[in-house]
């Protein structure tokens, strides 16, 4: 029955159109500003994209869509800590087009084309929210896991990264408009680490929780990964840094959470459709359980508060 249950989470044809269909009630109920929209458009992209991610690189074998169903559910609940007024929202979109350019590259014939792209998302998202410039070292640690080091894929990252900022520099030139492009350098490369004031405690609630879920899903899928063909055990390998290595940025400089909190829900996602459909154990339903009562309260506190 135990695994009943998690089986039909996870394989269930049911599962995406019910997250659909809660998450549109709960965007429903808070829309009382236009810009949600937005943020309805971004989570809704996510959501496709997580689906698509999974069809081209096959991540999860198993049918299944609890990742994007899971990431659906969590964003949704967790949308008021963000700002759709901002750029900073779109940042999921960028990580995920970051991320399927970096997979794309593991083994391939042209792999320095596919950094240019993955490292010219991550210089846009920078662009976007200069503390972002923190989780780039990052990238380089996945080219070492995904196969795509050497010196010209460190040449394409290089100038993948630096593209958005010359090509604001050439507008700021032609402009004659040099004082904006100083101010923006200054700006690109200030960052405020432990900046703890700031934060609003419902900020840190919807951190914990995703951080939570994060290590509960890595620490199973890293084993599962182990008996997974090479491709794959690289993949998991790579989000898990990417993700461990984002909670570490996030305790350091808060100020980044606001952005970095979507990123780790996609990574997460992934992380538990990947766990839920290769394991069935007690351990992984009281993961997926205690996951879903602590987006159920997220949402309660949303509605209440």
């Amino acid at each position: 029955m135990n695994k009943g249950f998690q089986y039909n989470m996870a394989t269930g044809r049911a599962t995406l159109p019910a997250a659909v269909i809660v998450s549109l009630v709960l965007w429903i109920i808070q829309m009382g500003d236009y810009y949600k929209l937005t943020g309805l458009i971004i989570c809704g992209l996510s959501t496709y994209l997580i689906i698509w991610l999974n069809s081209t690189f096959a991540i999860i074998r198993t049918r299944s869509y609890l990742a994007p169903s899971f990431f659906s559910l969590i964003y949704t609940t967790s949308s008021f800590t963000f700002d759709y007024h901002d750029l900073r929202s779109i940042i999921p979109l960028l990580f995920i087009g970051s991320m399927f350019s970096m997979i794309k590259g593991y083994e391939s014939r042209n792999p320095p084309f596919d950094v240019f792209n993955a490292f010219l998302f991550a210089g846009l998202g920078c662009m976007v929210n200069n503390n972002l410039i923190v989780a780039i070292p990052i990238l380089f640690v996945c080219m070492i896991q995904l196969r795509s080091i050497n010196v010209r894929g460190i040449l394409a990252a290089i100038l993948g990264f630096a593209t958005p900022l010359w090509i604001m520099t050439g507008y700021y030139a032609y402009t004659d408009n040099m004082d904006k492009l100083m101010e923006l350098v200054t700006e690109f490369f200030r960052i405020t680490p432990f900046g703890y004031g700031g934060i609003k405690s419902m900020h840190w609630i919807c951190m914990a929780v995703t951080v939570i879920i994060f290590i509960s899903c890595a620490i199973p899928a890293i084993r599962i990964s182990l008996k997974d063909k090479v491709k794959n055990r690289s993949i998991i390998k790579a989000l898990n840094t990417v993700g461990s290595y984002l909670v570490v940025v996030m305790a350091l400089i808060p100020s980044t959470g606001i952005s970095l909190i979507p990123v780790l829900m996609l990574i997460t996602s992934i992380l538990i459709g990947y766990v839920m459909t290769q394991l069935y154990n007690r351990a992984t339903l009281i993961i997926l359980i205690s996951s879903l009562v602590m987006v159920a309260v997220m949402a309660a506190s949303e509605l209440v508060l």
